[in-house]
């Protein structure tokens, strides 16, 4: 779309200590911005380049004591508590963020590869006995994701905004909803837990 200046790519569903993780593309260092259009720093390290690298908002690396070299696992889910966890395919810390105010700073990142990576063995939310893979297994795989949960779009002008929004949400290729910036992280990882809730309400 020549009105399209940027975009970046958002999935979410995974959780670390009851931190979100956020599967993304080296562009959100680039392009994202908060507060008066500042651009994201980091205190120490730099974005991740691996498959199973993670970048900490400051929170994150400030409560759980975590810093640049160490390795952690990821959590099935958005629970606080998981009993679901993609220990075979731990992650190392390459980057740490400077405080923001915001969701930011309470946020794991990490490669939309990486997400893909830790869900090989997984089918419909479950891990499935006897399909581990390794990680230099993993590494040769196509981890292009099938799907993302959101992207957040740059316009090169503003006076394309409500064409662009009507475009998407009018298109037919598959339910896409566009909303405006007001609508914050946070809010979406709300929904994706009430998500959750009420899928673990119909299994139970």
């Amino acid at each position: 779309n020549p009105d399209v200046a940027w975009t970046i790519p958002i999935s979410l569903g995974d959780s670390h200590h009851g931190y979100r993780v956020m599967g993304t593309s080296s562009d959100y260092f680039h392009y994202f911005r908060y507060g008066q259009k500042k651009p994201l720093v980091f205190s120490d390290g730099e974005a991740f380049a691996g498959v199973f690298d993670v970048v900490l908002g400051s929170e994150v690396a400030r409560s759980l004591g975590y810093h640049l070299g160490d390795k952690l696992v990821l959590a099935h889910g958005l629970g606080r508590t998981s009993f679901s966890q993609h220990d075979d395919k731990p992650f190392m810390v390459t980057g740490i963020l400077k405080p923001t105010g915001t969701p930011v700073d309470q946020t794991l990142h990490v490669s939309l590869e990486g997400i893909t990576a830790i869900h090989v063995d997984w089918q419909n939310g479950v891990k499935m006995p006897g399909r581990s893979q390794t990680l230099e297994q993993v590494a040769q795989l196509d981890l292009t994701p099938d799907s993302i949960t959101a992207f957040m779009v740059g316009l090169k002008s503003k006076m394309a905004t409500f064409r662009l929004q009507r475009q998407i949400n009018n298109y037919r290729g598959e339910p896409l909803l566009a909303i405006l910036p007001g609508v914050t992280l946070t809010q979406l990882w709300q929904m994706m837990l009430v998500m959750e809730n009420t899928l673990r309400l119909i299994s139970a």
